[in-house]
């Protein structure tokens, strides 16, 4: 249902008013212009129609409007209404409601008033949201989503919410702050908001939502208003750690022989293993092994679900499952193992709880059940505690135990166990049961960091089956007894910075950050908003909450929020709480919190308010009363703060013309007393205030009547129905509100008035008898009335302000407005005649002639705080006169294209310059001061305004008037205009929000925000990080944001966040934040204005410095330190409980590890003896945020010689001390064991050992079984691999009684051969137990060093390329190479150890042959090398960046012009990282443009050659822009040979871009000079306009097309007319084709409608005809059309005629009729040329002689001439020959113009035919000589009712000259 809206007034008649048809009139505002055009006329009750005019404004309401009735409402008082039933937004204009009353005694006077119809409009549903699903989201990317909708009027936002599957409620992400500025007469707003989200595996499938909503929306939730919303995304995330269900489950995970198990393994991951697609990569894959040291072999299963039957004993074991998936090219993995145990042919088993619950700071007993079988044996060592490694499936001892009896219990030096060490105790494992014990390791005070898998393991020995170990996993959870309940509470935020700006502004945003420990579980932190009138807070965002990790229980959290504030929020409290599980009890904002304090929002000042006291009806009071009148207004700063720049203004002024004056009030009290009848007039209150460089005003009026009781009066009044109140600027509205618009009707400001008096009844039927004979009398009596008027006026001039006399002379005094024109003129009645003062009226209306010159800089530049000259030169000509007043500088008003005073100046001694009172002024008054006018040369002149401390608001255009008196021409303006540019420096930040400096720890993300203005024009903000080890500052980052620059601004606050992930050598860093613009030079960037944070310190773990300790061999006796150096932070030597140094010592046997007191690292050995021959390890700890840590390093001393022979209670072990050898021979390694009494030796327990490279540690190369045992094999251990192939195992053999020889012999030495070997063999004795001896034997390989071997140390190559890895060996004497030992080698992903690729023979020795490896199957065609002496080179492969993957498409689909597109392209930029760049092509321009190119460079990872990155740019198009294409190409430095955008590229379709049509272009075939064609040819009329959608198109053409219409005369109808696609064909021409043809062309999009139009005059004559002769009684005869043979009526005027000012002139116009012609009333019109244009408009229409009568229109020429004209009846002059005559009485200036005589005349055979002649009226001046001065003045005297009954000579705007010489000819 469309809306409507009354336009309503209502008038009152005075006692003597009367009112005719036609003259109660509704008028619209020209858009454009301060013109109004007539939209209706309307009648009295009962005395005609109401009818629509035929104006623009009237068309466009014609059909949707209706015209009530006039009513009377009461005695004398009228309504009158315009319907609007179909209100649409180009009806938002001013509207002016005009009564024309006429008075028996005063005559006609019109009345008017003002309403403003104000149109709003719904927001609409968003045109459409790009779908951003796209292969390439994977979590932590950001996402870009465009949303493009009309926000309705007032323009409302635009919201994006995010809803995810497994939360009921949206979440709103982000609302639009661009609010497009209101246009009258538009109600579609179109914006554009994009966000740029991270999303997160949470976001997987989620949906997001854009809303929109403005004021007019109501009664649905904001997410529901009209909107659009995405499909479902698609988010890519890696898999997680699988979880594994066994079916059955038992305890212990213990199953019987041939039973069954199933498992089943899930893990979360998009795309899921369990999916169907892809299944190569997306699987689950599940593997066995029954030793950890085996080879894993995979199982068969189904889709993650292992069916395990018939188990038997060697199905014991560790069961893993591993989750793949994988996306966008990479693929991921994750593992978790199950341990199975399937009970064999013993009785032995472990049990331990699945589950052992622990709390925080107390102690638990882990502990565990083994239960021995009856041939089973257990041994000290052999019964284990043991902790899972971080990040690892592997578990590490913590303790051993000895069985009940057996021995001491001990910890091991693993790190798990040097961090339970000192807080946990082993008791003695104790009976439970029949061959069933406890082990029990207690922790006396539990950390966070123990919860982790703790795993059991016994080693049952068996005579007949050898060892057998089992194991059991328990999971230690850490728990927080908090009132009651376990984990750990959120904790109040550590701090809030004092992070709030100090000059927030309502619609800007500002940084706030808290920090606090979420507790555990894992909890969240949310900000609310405390507003003082609002009851309840406002949840204004919540953290993401964090998944809880083992071992941790302090969870830091920081949550930034950057809200955009308003007006309601000044004094607002911003409020950050947190919240877990464990706080009820209270609402979440009450939960622990801090605050910041209130906010102080600076907002201009609104509308005020004012209140009167008394407050009396229609605000009349009585003369000699008061009236307090209080006025109040609402803005931060308030304007009651009462300073230069926050305060109140009253000002005063009698009529609507005139200047205002300020009064004196007190903070907006105005106090006015003993009232006047002067003191009638409006009152306006101002309030004013300004911050940040800004300022701004609201002013509102009130209408003050002061009246003597005593009088009377009668007053004919246009009022607006108010209920007797006045109605103020501030206006009531009228609301109607439909769906699809709402419009406002605002109710106007304007004198509503009523007469004391009793009103009398008025003559319906006009004028009675006696009210003429009252006229005449009037007239009689009017000397004497004008002469009371006259000393009115002069006391009204002497009560003025001297501030709004402009111009005074003796004779008369100039009023002007604040534009420096006049305002109203007054005589000095007691010295002018009327007839000087009608003369200078005239003088000073005329126009015409050259004067001097005004010129000044057209532009300026200026800083804030500095100070500027506006500097206005002048010259004048010799008949030139300047004076006081009439030089004047001026300003452009905001929002408009006028310009108001600032201040006058007075040429050199003619007096004083001043300040207007003007807004402008008034801003510039107390810091600028106005030079005196100077004289720079011959006849020039300099005015200069110097404003001594610029401000940002000084920003605008200015304008220097001068207006020139000449004698001859009289007054005339010039003006010159001068742009200030303000630009202002970046300032030092406000704030630097740095990060809770307590707890940061490497690797952690740390969030710096700095918030600065960055100046004008707008500059960057940059940070910067200092290292107390670096010399120079590093950037860190610089702002890309650049604030759109608006005039009359120069502060632009932006907040730039960083989030560096810090280290080590972050530890006592500086971070700095600088801001920089082009006004600030001569120092580097870093050290522009800065704010900088305090040191940080950052916590890392202890790691090793190298210690300066290695093995060593001491005598007897002697002494030594070793210090041992560690670096952390905390530091290990700040020697507190947690942060130290520990030494410990161990013999050689491995047992008894002691702790030794040291000094901060330093172990001091004094009088070394044999006994202290052992391994001394040093232990670093560090701990911090709960988290403990430590590093050991060991160093082993020797006292005396070492022996070659170790023995103990059972076997012994023995091998030579040393063994030399040769290269390239062979060695044998012995080793000889003696097996005691009651001693075994098992398979696998006789181990030869090797030293690894600078360690103390031995790793295993082969193991050996007893004579008949089983076999020997090589172990998988670097040192094995190096020895496999090149030397075998011999059988252990028997050498004597219990003696055995064990051989490994090496064939082939080589170099690195040269090291300590060690024998090991562990004895199990049914007595001791198990044993474990050892025997070192060093070999010392001979034969020189070797030869050397040199290579590249790094080599570059290009993906593709070829490489040639050259190696260089030399030979020292004595040396030899053989075949397959010159080897290259390849270093495998993420170890330290190398794989052979391929091995050499040297020349002529062999051939070369690739290996088996991975990397030589990877590798076959290149090679690396390593040696025995090895020489290493580095391969960095170089890789050319690629064509882009897609086609980037430009989003939204709908493109219009001067609208923001989103084009994103994705490329692998290659290896070095390139760059992407975007290219634009338009068609009409041959080379491409680089639009931009992307900055971030990926950091470059070894073994990585592709690169991936996504640049998106944001560019507005134009209408140049369409069918253009933007290309997309990559670049590194391996690309060359091609232009950039050549390079790999993919680029967009051509975009269509959607732009209104423009003007028109019309060609004429044939085309004839002055377009005048002969009766009965033909022409062709094409027209053609460029828009999009073309008005050519085909496509819907009911909006796209070209619209042909005619008018013959232009105050016509237009008739459309038929046309092809904008051609129009003529044919068979008449003069009746002659007048203007108007193409017009329209065109759609979007849902919105253009057009444009240009005219073409035609003009069709007889080319044959000759000119019929006709008698004229004046000059010179002009016809118009004349047809030959007397067949057609003709028009004739004379072509110009001459008059002077004052006189009275007849316009006479002469026409004939054709025999056939008829003329009808209303046909016959005299007509004025419209000022600036070359159309004419009616001033009467006539009507033939008998047919009725003559009459004025409403034209405004008409009411020029409508006072003192007449109209002349029609007369005969011949036959057919009729006389038309238009006299106009007093000729002024203004009537100097073109006048048409227009005759439509009516023929039956050729129908309506208009024939029209032009006269040129000049007007003269009427020069009057001192002699006959006294009879004009006379004269003149018998016209004053004519002078003085026209308010409009009193107040026009004229300018009047003031000359000594305007009195002579």
């Amino acid at each position: 249902m469309a809306a409507s809206v009354d336009l309503t007034f209502n008038y009152t008649l005075g006692p003597d008013d009367s009112i005719y048809d036609g003259f109660i009139v509704l008028q619209a505002k020209k858009t454009g212009t301060s013109d109004y055009e007539n939209v209706a006329t309307f009648s009295p009750p009962g005395s005609g129609n109401n009818f629509f005019t035929t104006t623009e404004s009237a068309m466009i309401l014609k059909d949707r409007s209706e015209l009530i009735n006039v009513t009377a409402l009461g005695l004398d008082t009228f309504c009158v209404v315009m319907r609007v039933l179909d209100v649409r937004c180009s009806d938002e204009k001013e509207y002016r409601f005009s009564v024309s009353f006429l008075n028996s005694n005063t005559g006609p006077q019109t009345k008017t008033a003002f309403t403003n119809l104000y149109v709003k409009a719904p927001a609409e549903q968003p045109y459409d949201i790009p779908d951003p699903v796209s292969r390439h989201i994977v979590e932590n990317m950001i996402l870009t989503l465009t949303c493009n909708a009309n926000v309705g009027k007032p323009p409302g936002k635009i919201k994006w919410w995010r809803y995810r599957d497994q939360i009921d409620a949206p979440v709103l992400v982000a609302e639009s702050s661009e609010i497009p500025a209101v246009q009258p007469g538009v109600c579609v707003y179109n914006v554009t908001f994009s966000i740029q989200p991270v999303v997160t595996r949470d976001d997987d499938q989620s949906v997001w939502r854009c809303s929109v909503d403005n004021e007019l929306l109501t009664g649905s939730p904001d997410q529901e208003k009209p909107n659009l919303e995405t499909a479902k995304i698609n988010v890519f995330y890696k898999v997680g750690i699988p979880k594994i269900t066994k079916t059955p489950d038992t305890p212990n995970s213990q199953y019987s022989v041939g039973s069954s198990v199933t498992l089943t393994c899930r893990a979360e991951g998009n795309p899921s293993p369990s999916t169907n697609i892809d299944k190569n990569i997306n699987k689950y894959v599940w593997t066995f092994k029954a030793n950890p040291g085996d080879n894993a072999t995979e199982l068969s299963s189904n889709n993650g679900v292992l069916s395990l039957n018939n188990l038997q004993k060697t199905d014991t074991g560790t069961y893993t499952c591993t989750a793949f998936n994988g996306f966008n090219g990479k693929t991921f993995n994750s593992s978790f193992n199950e341990q199975l145990q399937i009970g064999g042919s013993f009785e032995s088993l472990v049990e331990v709880s699945a589950i052992t619950t622990a709390r925080l700071s107390a102690s638990v007993d882990l502990s565990f059940n083994y239960t021995v079988g009856p041939s089973d044996s257990v041994y000290s060592g052999f019964i284990v505690w043991q902790a899972k490694k971080s990040g690892t499936s592997g578990f590490e001892n913590i303790a051993t135990f000895s069985p009940s009896g057996g021995g001491n219990n001990s910890f091991t030096t693993t790190e798990s166990a040097m961090n339970l060490k000192n807080r946990a105790e082993l008791l003695n494992i104790t009976p439970i049961g029949f061959n069933s014990f406890r082990a029990v390791m207690r922790v006396l005070k539990v950390h966070c960091l123990d919860e982790k898998e703790y795993q059991s393991s016994v080693t049952f020995f068996n005579l007949n089956t050898g060892p057998q170990t089992i194991t059991a996993v328990t999971y230690l959870t850490v728990q927080v007894l908090y009132y009651g309940y376990f984990f750990a509470p959120a904790e109040q935020p550590y701090d809030i910075p004092d992070q709030v700006p100090s000059n927030i502004e309502e619609s800007t945003n500002f940084t706030l950050s808290c920090t606090a420990n979420v507790g555990k579980p894992p909890g969240n932190i949310k900000w609310w908003r405390y507003r003082d009138q609002a009851d309840a807070p406002v949840l204004v965002a919540e953290s993401s909450e964090i998944p809880a990790q083992p071992g941790v229980c302090v969870y830091n959290v920081t949550f930034s929020i950057q809200p955009v504030v308003t007006r309601d929020d000044d004094q607002s409290v911003w409020r950050c709480s947190v919240d877990n599980e464990l706080l009820t009890g209270s609402p979440d904002q009450d939960k622990p919190n801090q605050e910041t304090a209130r906010i102080s929002v600076f907002y201009k000042v609104g509308v005020p308010n004012i209140t009167k006291y008394p407050n009396v009806l229609n605000s009349q009071y009585s003369v000699a009363h008061s009236v307090n009148l209080t006025c109040v207004a609402q803005g931060n700063p308030s304007p009651s703060t009462n300073n230069g720049i926050n305060r109140y203004v009253w000002t005063f002024k009698t009529n609507p013309g005139d200047i205002e004056t300020e009064l004196s009030s007190t903070n907006g009290v105005l106090n006015l007393n003993n009232l006047q009848e002067t003191d009638t007039g409006t009152y306006t209150c101002t309030a004013f205030n300004g911050f940040n460089g800004k300022y701004f005003n609201s002013s509102i009026n009130e209408e003050l009547h002061v009246v003597n009781t005593t009088t009377t009066s009668s007053l004919t009044t246009a009022e607006w129905s108010t209920e007797n109140s006045v109605i103020h600027d501030q206006k009531e509205e009228v609301t109607t509100t439909v769906p699809n618009t709402t419009t406002h009707f605002a109710s106007p400001a304007g004198p509503a008035g009523n007469s004391d008096t009793e009103r009398q009844k008025t003559n319906d039927d006009g004028l009675s008898m006696g009210a003429i004979v009252v006229l005449m009398v009037n007239i009689l009596i009017i000397v004497t009335v004008i002469l009371v008027m006259l000393k009115v006026w002069y006391t009204k001039l002497q009560r003025t302000p001297a501030s709004r006399v402009e111009k005074t002379t003796s004779d008369f005094s100039v009023f002007m407005d604040e534009n420096n024109k006049p305002l109203s003129f007054h005589r000095n009645p007691m010295i002018m005649t009327n007839q000087v003062f009608y003369i200078l009226l005239s003088t000073w209306c005329q126009k015409g002639g050259d004067c001097g010159t005004v010129q000044t800089s057209a532009l300026l530049n200026a800083t804030v705080g500095s100070s500027v000259d506006l500097t206005c030169t002048y010259t004048l000509d010799p008949a030139d006169s300047v004076y006081s007043g009439f030089i004047v500088w001026q300003a452009k008003k905001s929002g408009s294209a006028d310009y108001e005073n600032i201040a006058i100046f007075s040429p050199p001694g003619e007096g004083n310059n001043s300040f207007t009172t003007t807004d402008s002024a008034m801003i510039f008054k107390d810091r600028a001061e106005l030079l005196d006018v100077t004289s720079i040369g011959s006849d020039a002149y300099h005015a200069v305004m110097r404003v001594l401390e610029v401000q940002c608001l000084d920003e605008k255009e200015y304008q220097c008037s001068v207006t020139f008196v000449s004698t001859s021409t009289g007054p005339q303006t010039k003006t010159a205009v001068t742009s200030l540019t303000v630009q202002g420096p970046a300032e030092q930040p406000y704030n630097i929000l740095a990060p809770n400096l307590s707890n940061i720890e490497e690797n952690m993300k740390i969030n710096l925000s700095c918030t600065a203005n960055v100046g004008k024009p707008p500059g960057k903000i940059k940070w910067w990080r200092y290292r107390d080890q670096v010399n120079a500052p590093l950037l860190m980052g610089e702002s890309s944001e650049i604030p759109a620059v608006q005039p009359g601004v120069c502060v632009y606050n932006m907040t730039f966040s960083i989030q560096p992930v810090v280290t080590k050598d972050d530890d006592q860093s500086v971070w700095r934040c600088s801001v920089d613009n082009e006004l600030l030079t001569g120092s580097p960037d870093q050290d522009k204005p800065h704010q900088e944070t305090a040191r940080i310190t950052v916590f890392y773990k202890v790691v090793d410095k190298h210690p300066d300790i290695s093995n060593s061999q001491y005598s007897v006796g002697s002494s030594v330190n070793l210090t041992c150096v560690a670096q952390g932070n905390p530091s290990p030597s700040t020697n507190n409980d947690i942060n130290k140094y520990k030494w410990t010592f161990q013999t050689i046997s491995g047992h008894n590890m002691t702790e030794l007191s040291s000094n901060n690292g330093v172990l001091s050995l004094n009088n070394l003896q044999e006994t202290d021959t052992g391994t001394y390890t040093c232990t670093a700890f560090n701990g911090f945020n709960g988290k403990t840590f430590n590093i050991s390093i060991t160093d082993e001393l020797y006292i005396a010689n070492p022996t070659n022979h170790a023995g103990g209670d059972c076997g012994t072990v023995q091998t030579p001390a040393s063994v030399t050898a040769t290269i390239g021979s062979s060695v044998d390694l012995t080793c000889t064991y003696t097996v005691d009494s009651g001693e075994s030796v098992y398979s696998g327990f006789i181990v030869w050992q090797a030293k690894t490279s600078g360690t103390s540690y031995y790793e295993n190369i082969a193991t050996f079984s007893p004579p008949g045992g089983g076999s020997d094999s090589f172990t998988t251990t670097e040192s094995a691999m190096n020895l496999k192939d090149r030397a075998e195992l011999l059988n252990v053999t028997s050498i004597g009684s219990d003696t055995y020889r064990v051989v490994m012999r090496v064939l082939e030495v080589q170099c690195l051969d040269e090291k300590e070997y060690q024998c090991s063999v562990t004895f199990l004795s049914t007595i001791t137990g198990p044993q474990t001896k050892t025997a070192v034997t060093s070999l010392t390989v001979q034969g020189g060093d070797c030869g050397t071997v040199r290579t590249s140390t790094s080599i570059t190559a290009t993906k593709g390329s070829s490489v040639d890895l050259t190696c260089t060996y030399t030979l020292d004497p004595g040396d030899s190479v053989y075949g397959g030992f010159i080897v290259w080698q390849a270093k495998t992903a993420g170890t330290s150890v190398y794989e052979n690729i391929a091995t050499f023979s040297p020349p002529g020795e062999g051939s070369n042959s690739f290996t088996t490896s991975e990397s030589a199957m990877n590798l076959k065609d290149r090679a690396e090398l390593l040696n025995t002496k090895t020489a290493v080179t580095s391969l960095t492969v170089q890789a050319p960046a690629e064509r882009p993957y897609d086609v980037p498409v430009p989003e939204p689909s709908n493109i219009e012009e001067n609208m923001k597109i989103n084009l994103s392209c994705t490329a692998n930029v290659g290896k070095p990282p390139g760059k992407i760049k975007w290219w634009r092509y338009r068609d009409q321009i041959n080379a491409p443009f680089l639009v931009a190119e992307s900055s971030e460079i990926p950091a470059v990872q070894p073994g990585v050659c592709a690169y991936n990155v996504t640049f998106s740019i944001q560019p507005l198009v134009t209408k140049d822009d369409d069918q253009s294409v933007w290309r997309c190409s990559v670049d590194n430095k391996l690309l060359t040979s091609f232009p950039d955008q050549d390079k790999p590229n993919q680029e967009t379709a051509r975009i269509n871009v959607f732009y209104k049509v423009g003007v028109p272009k019309i060609t004429k075939g044939p085309d004839t000079p002055n377009s005048q064609y002969s009766v009965g040819s033909s022409v062709t009329l094409t027209c053609v306009a460029n828009g999009n959608s073309s008005p050519s198109t085909i496509i819907d053409k009911n909006i796209n097309k070209y619209v042909w219409t005619f008018k013959a005369n232009p105050g016509d109808n237009a008739t459309e007319l038929s046309s092809n696609n904008g051609v129009l064909s003529l044919n068979n021409l008449q003069q009746t084709d002659t007048g203007t043809y108007r193409c017009t062309a329209f065109n759609g999009f979007n849902g919105k409608v253009f057009n444009n139009s240009f005219e073409q005059g035609l003009k069709i004559v007889y080319r044959s005809a000759t000119s019929a002769s006709t008698e004229v009684s004046t000059e010179q005869i002009v016809t118009k059309d004349q047809q030959g043979g007397g067949h057609n009526g003709t028009v004739h005027t004379s072509a110009s005629i001459k008059t002077t000012v004052g006189s009275s002139v007849d316009l006479t116009c002469q026409y004939t009729l054709g025999p056939d012609d008829s003329v009808y009333s209303g046909f016959i019109a005299w007509q004025a040329k419209i000022s600036g244009s070359r159309e004419y408009e009616n001033i009467a229409t006539f009507s033939p002689i008998g047919g009725g009568r003559n009459f004025f229109t409403t034209s405004a020429s008409a009411m020029n001439l409508k006072h003192r004209s007449e109209l002349l009846d029609i007369t005969s002059t011949g036959p057919n020959t009729f006389r038309v005559v238009l006299r106009v009485k007093a000729v002024q200036h203004l009537d100097d113009k073109e006048y048409r005589c227009s005759v439509t005349f009516i023929s039956p055979s050729t129908g309506p035919r208009t024939e029209t002649a032009v006269t040129s009226l000049t007007v003269q001046e009427n020069h009057v000589t001192g002699r006959t001065k006294r009879h004009v003045s006379r004269g003149i005297n018998r016209k004053k009712f004519h002078l003085f009954g026209n308010p409009r000579i009193f107040h026009s705007k004229a300018k009047i000259a003031r000359s000594s010489n305007l009195w002579h000819p």
